[in-house]
């Protein structure tokens, strides 16, 4: 975990997307999330602009972009030297390529997305509205017995924000 990750956000008074109904935000959070992991690599470029921009209307200043990825550099060298030298479909274990360098390059891009848009839905959805959201989305299963009138309470304990 970052430690202080909680604290980069600056206070805003108008988040983006927040008068669209909290399982819209869910949605196109998830939607986020799994385009990130699904785009092809030119996409991607599209997908952090998004992001990025939307990142900085909630309010999170570039400012600690620096220090938060520094304190991720190991495991992004592990990884990278992981797939340079693992890209057997195009030089023998444990011969450095330059394509297993740019896999490696394009899964931490894909990974760096993912934390992004998971980080950015967090601060577009407080607890609140993640509830609203989750009984939104978990309506239909009511026949099936599925009870959301505890949900918030359940997630509360969960997410450890419970007193």
């Amino acid at each position: 975990m970052i430690p202080a990750a909680n604290h980069a956000w600056r206070p805003v008074t108008l988040l983006p997307l927040q008068g669209v109904h909290p399982a819209a935000r869910l949605g196109l959070g998830l939607l986020a999330v799994v385009s990130a992991l699904l785009l092809p690599a030119p996409a991607l470029v599209l997908l952090a602009v998004l992001l990025g921009w939307l990142l900085g209307r909630a309010g999170w200043p570039i400012a600690h972009l620096g220090a938060t990825l520094r304190s991720w550099s190991w495991l992004a060298a592990v990884v990278l030297a992981a797939h340079t030298l693992s890209a057997t479909d195009i030089a023998p274990l444990g011969h450095p390529s330059w394509i297993g360098l740019g896999r490696g390059a394009l899964a931490l891009g894909r990974l760096a997305l993912m934390l992004t848009a998971t980080g950015l839905l967090i601060r577009l959805l407080p607890l609140t509205d993640l509830t609203a959201a989750l009984a939104w989305w978990l309506r239909p299963l009511r026949p099936l017995g599925v009870d959301t009138r505890h949900l918030g309470v359940t997630l509360a304990v969960a997410l450890n924000t419970a007193p």
